[in-house]
């Protein structure tokens, strides 16, 4: 995510598209009984079928949140592999045939699933910064990105990342430790693919306030589009960082330098809801 990335890399760089506000919206359908008649008919009135209530969206809440990740350069081509038709990776400013993608650990004192309290998270993803395909826009926004890796030590977060196909997505062990002179590791691994960040920040003076705004997940497995996601960031103060990383088997990141421009950002709010368009 760019602006949503910076955030997310500066406050999400779980690895979205900025622009106007807007939730989405859960329909519901069921037909409703008819009015009883009376009739002189001794055989009672078939009764209409109650058609099932399509499926709620599904929305999630990371509240409280810290973040520790940097904007990394992977190979283009590398990039353009993992993406559905049409969708295109964002080209890096630093080396020529590179595209970007942001790489986060992320701290939150508490979560909801659905609207239901899931208790704190710690989370760590990999992502690609994309321009999707003109079918998969969402409301203009231009803050987008396509998750490969997306782990949880929360349960119930992890759950609903797997349902959501992030890419390789869901429960995983994933833990972030941190001290009061800014170094920072964090490591996750899930079902055979594994990333671990060391790094640090600095503490001191206070990093700048970040506002709002919005972007896009979009979900891919197996070169499909399987989900849309518009999420949403507040709140947060951002630090510059200087960050190394490892992985083991998550797309892309193999060909990738092991140093970056690193960032961290304190303090803020992500929520996400799945999007359900025709």
């Amino acid at each position: 995510m760019r602006a949503a990335a910076v955030v997310l890399v500066l406050a999400f760089a779980l690895a979205g598209c900025a622009g106007s506000d807007s939730e989405a919206t859960n329909s519901s359908s069921s037909s409703s009984m008819p009015a009883s008649t009376s009739s002189s008919s001794s055989t009672a009135p078939v009764p209409e079928p109650v058609l099932p209530s399509e499926p709620a969206t599904l929305r999630f809440d990371l509240l409280g949140c810290s973040n520790f990740g940097a904007t990394v350069t992977v190979p283009s081509a590398e990039a353009q592999a993992q993406l559905p038709a049409g969708f295109t990776p964002i080209d890096s400013t630093d080396v020529a045939g590179g595209s970007v993608l942001y790489l986060l650990g992320l701290s939150c004192d508490g979560s909801r699933v659905n609207g239901n309290e899931t208790g704190p998270a710690t989370l760590a993803y990999a992502e690609l910064a994309v321009v999707p395909s003109t079918e998969a826009k969402f409301e203009g926004r231009t803050d987008c990105t396509v998750p490969l890796f997306f782990a949880s030590d929360n349960a119930a977060v992890g759950a609903v990342l797997e349902e959501l196909q992030l890419g390789n997505a869901g429960s995983g062990d994933v833990s972030w430790s941190a001290n009061n002179a800014g170094d920072v590791v964090v490591a996750a691994s899930r079902e055979g693919a594994s990333v671990t960040l060391r790094g640090v920040y600095q503490m001191a003076p206070a990093g700048g306030a970040l506002g709002s705004g919005n972007f896009v997940l979009y979900g891919v497995q197996e070169g499909a589009l399987r989900s849309t996601v518009a999420a949403s960031y507040a709140g947060g103060t951002g630090q510059e960082a200087a960050l190394t990383f490892q992985s083991t088997n998550v797309p892309t990141l193999g060909a990738a330098r092991p140093v970056a421009r690193g960032f961290s950002v304190q303090g803020f709010d992500l929520h996400f809801e799945e999007v359900r368009q025709a």
